[in-house]
């Protein structure tokens, strides 16, 4: 038992003899301390004080229910639960239940259920859990119905019913448990639903039924731990079964090994030897050819290559997959001739097919790092001739009209009208926008600049090109003209995705009363639970601001910043493109919070750095979480490495230093806007470069200065070869320009508002980084090419 929980049953007992009790809290500065001869860990003291007749109000306990998971709160709350206070009721029943107490979890859920009409699934989701903690089977049964009598689904629906499934397993009531899985199939979480199926099937001799769910586990989830689980089991039903074991074809066992190739192309070579020997034709060819692959993915590109190439196979799908990966291993070796003759043979043989697409874009990707515009061009050319229809087909006609319009070609800006024309919904229409006013500025055409200018900060209003359209529209250079009719005209029939009707202010009747138990279950202190009911109504309602605001607001309350911006973006993944009139400022400071501010604007001014760029830099890289550690190792809000934090600490003077320092926002500010302002000073004070080298690294900088004759930043950051670099140092240019827009007016308040209070782990328990968190280039960064969360 912890100490804190013996606590809590001392004060319990006593307050339940005495009918009153009353405490009071503090926390001194070190030291350990001993009450009730226990020893407090990290110098917390809790002294009780008992008055007779003072009583702990309902208010007071709402407020120390909320923040129940705090060690000076949870103890106090003991007082509330005698007086038979709901909320603190709820809170200490999830208390209890996460520290395995659960008898006490149990009696105190079934308590406030009584009085929670709201939230009663829940507290009768806590009992249902501490029963089955207890191994009380029956009463677990007994307790899950209320979960499911909710006036409308909750997120607990799958929850309970795989807890009530394994209820009825262990008391050998099979058909209970498969009632509650098929009844509640829907809302199961995979693969661990169609697991526990199986297995109840198992139980029930019903081994066909058990057979086709463990199949199902097996081939469509093969990197699961159920799925391995599920293979023992298989093995077993079909020594039992014999001929009567359903078959499973040679297309779902290439499903399976086309599923496992990538991550763990071991597992399927050995699989392809062990099975394709009694398929035939086309998918026996394809399991050859994916036997290659899987060198391929393994390492062994030289190996592969020989293989595919000496491979004869018939198919076309196969002959076209084993191109595709000869040309691959070919480009890995750096063998152009190889991969050049690769991709020939796909173009002759195989023009449509995916595989061949698929080397189009790599290997134009392959030219482009390199700026070899000269083979790159035809590559691009081909894809967005032979692939229209495809994503990629948009995003090689770009990239085509970009090497055009970057070496001044006459036919640049017949293909920046054509990608909007055949690709309105490329990604790339608000830069094609902002390129052809460039352009017609350069020809003395200011009415036709208007024009493409005020269509791109019309379309995409809070996007890099939107914002730098809008620089051009106040630049002094453009008089004040009306904007060219055709011109205007074309563009307003150009059929841009409609991203802003999907997006909803007002409420339904199931997501209000979904936001009203939210708001019950964060007085509890239950803010997991508010956190999910709000996602699930998102979930099934779609884009909503109010819902989004709400959302972001709970984790902001939790001291979890990040995640409250995640939500922004999940949940209205088109509020890039919304006014700020139309969703209220609110909604835009919790998706560009700026909290440590002080810290923040006086290292930035300090080293002559916009400190509002400097929190558009943070936003990206770690969305204000000050203890997220990053697959490459980099740490906290501004991702410095812990070499890089060594050296800076001591270009600093900051003495004894340790890599646990870099989640401290001070000291990491301190060093990353040191850092920043050393990459400016290296590169000119070029602001764009700095961010692209931030990113990516400045030999990787200095290398792509010269892809081109730039005539202005924005064309050195759309020649960045790296999606990635590119995305990322826009985002921070349009995260800076937002922020300047929320907060300029606000230096002073900014400047003395207190830091907030974190309730992310510490150190010791590293914070996976979202995928969108960069590193900096002294973080020796080596693969930019890696996937990022955009917006």
């Amino acid at each position: 038992m912890t100490t804190l929980h013996f606590l809590e049953q001392n004060i319990l007992a006593k307050c339940t003899r005495d009918q009153t009790c009353r405490l009071g809290l503090f926390v001194p500065a070190h030291g350990r301390n001993r009450l009730l001869g226990q020893t407090l860990p990290g110098g917390l003291m809790v002294v009780l004080m008992l008055f007779s007749g003072a009583n702990m109000t309902a208010q007071t306990c709402a407020e120390t229910a909320r923040t129940w998971r705090k060690a000076a709160t949870r103890t106090a709350l003991a007082a509330c639960v005698v007086q038979n206070i709901a909320p603190a009721q709820l809170a200490m029943a999830q208390s209890a239940l996460d520290s395995n107490q659960f008898e006490q979890a149990a009696k105190l859920a079934r308590a406030a259920g009584a009085k929670l009409t709201g939230v009663k699934d829940v507290a009768a989701w806590i009992e249902a859990s501490a029963q089955f903690g207890l191994k009380d089977y029956e009463a677990t049964l007994a307790a899950l119905p209320p979960v499911w009598a909710t006036r409308y689904p909750t997120p607990l629906y799958g929850k309970a019913a795989l807890l009530g499934a394994k209820a009825a397993k262990e008391i050998g009531d099979t058909a209970k448990g498969i009632q509650l899985l098929k009844q509640h199939s829907a809302e199961l979480t995979q693969p661990q639903g169609d697991f526990l199926f199986g297995e109840l099937q198992l139980s029930a001799g019903e081994l066909t039924a058990a057979a086709t769910a463990f199949q199902k586990v097996y081939f469509y989830y093969p990197t699961s731990a159920e799925a391995v689980k599920s293979g023992v089991k298989l093995a077993i039903i079909q020594a039992t079964l014999g001929a009567k074991y359903p078959s499973v074809g040679s297309a779902t066992w290439l499903e399976r090994i086309g599923r496992l190739l990538p991550g763990r192309p071991g597992t399927a070579r050995e699989e392809i030897m062990a099975m394709s020997g009694s398929w035939s034709g086309q998918d026996k060819e394809l399991a050859t050819v994916r036997k290659g692959a899987a060198d391929y993915f393994a390492g062994a590109r030289e190996k592969a290559y020989g293989y595919l190439q000496a491979l004869h196979v018939v198919s076309p799908s196969a002959d076209a997959e084993r191109l595709y990966y000869m040309f691959a291993a070919a480009k890995r070796l750096n063998r152009e001739a190889d991969m050049q003759l690769a991709l020939k043979e796909l173009t002759v043989r195989h023009a449509t097919s995916k595989w061949r697409l698929n080397a189009l874009t790599d290997a134009g990707y392959y030219y482009l790092t390199e700026n070899r515009y000269a083979e790159y061009e035809p590559i691009y050319a081909a894809c967005a001739e032979s692939f229209q229809q495809e994503p990629k087909g948009a995003f090689c006609h770009w990239k085509l009209t970009w090497s055009k319009y970057l070496r001044h070609r006459p036919e640049a800006t017949g293909l920046l009208r054509a990608h909007l024309e055949k690709f309105p919904q490329s990604e790339k229409a608000n830069s094609a926008l902002y390129f052809l006013g460039r352009d017609a500025e350069r020809q003395s055409t200011p009415d036709v600049a208007r024009a493409y200018y005020q269509a791109a900060a019309d379309q995409f209003p809070n996007t890099y090109y939107a914002m730098e359209s809008r620089r051009r529209l106040n630049d002094a250079n453009i008089p004040r003209t009306t904007a060219n009719a055709s011109v205007a005209d074309w563009a307003a029939h150009l059929a841009f995705p409609d991203r802003k009707s999907a997006v909803m202010y007002t409420i339904s009747q199931a997501a209000q009363w979904s936001l009203d138990r939210s708001k019950t279950l964060e007085s509890a202190g239950l803010a997991e639970y508010s956190e999910t009911e709000l996602r699930a109504i998102i979930r099934r309602e779609g884009q909503n601001v109010t819902l989004a605001t709400y959302l972001a607001e709970l984790m902001q309350r939790q001291g979890q910043i990040d995640r409250g911006i995640r939500h922004i973006k999940g949940s209205v993944p088109s509020y890039l493109y919304l006014a700020m009139v139309d969703t209220g400022e609110k909604f835009w400071r919790l998706a560009f919070p700026m909290p440590y501010s002080q810290s923040l604007i006086k290292f930035s001014e300090e080293r002559s750095i916009d400190p509002f760029l400097m929190a558009g830099l943070i936003r990206q890289e770690s969305e204000f979480n000050p203890v997220v550690i990053s697959h490459a190792n980099a740490y906290g809000l501004t991702q410095v490495m812990p070499a890089t934090g060594r050296e800076l600490a001591q270009r600093l003077g900051i003495p004894r230093f340790t890599t646990a320092m870099l989640t401290r926002p001070e000291i990491n500010l301190n060093m990353g806007t040191y850092y920043v302002r050393m990459m400016l000073d290296s590169l000119d004070n070029n602001v764009v470069e700095t961010l692209a080298a931030y990113n990516a690294g400045r030999s990787r900088v200095i290398k792509w200065r010269a892809f081109g004759p730039y005539r202005e930043p924005s064309e050195f950051i759309e020649t960045i070869p790296f999606d990635e670099t590119r995305d990322y140092v826009q985002s921070v240019i349009r995260n800076g320009e937002t922020y300047r827009q929320l907060y300029s007016k606000e230096r002073e308040l900014l400047l003395a508002k207190n830091d907030p209070v974190s309730t992310a782990m510490p150190p010791e328990q590293p914070v996976a980084a979202k995928p969108a968190a960069a590193k900096p280039a002294a973080k020796k960064a080596t693969n930019a090419k890696r996937k990022v969360q955009k917006r």
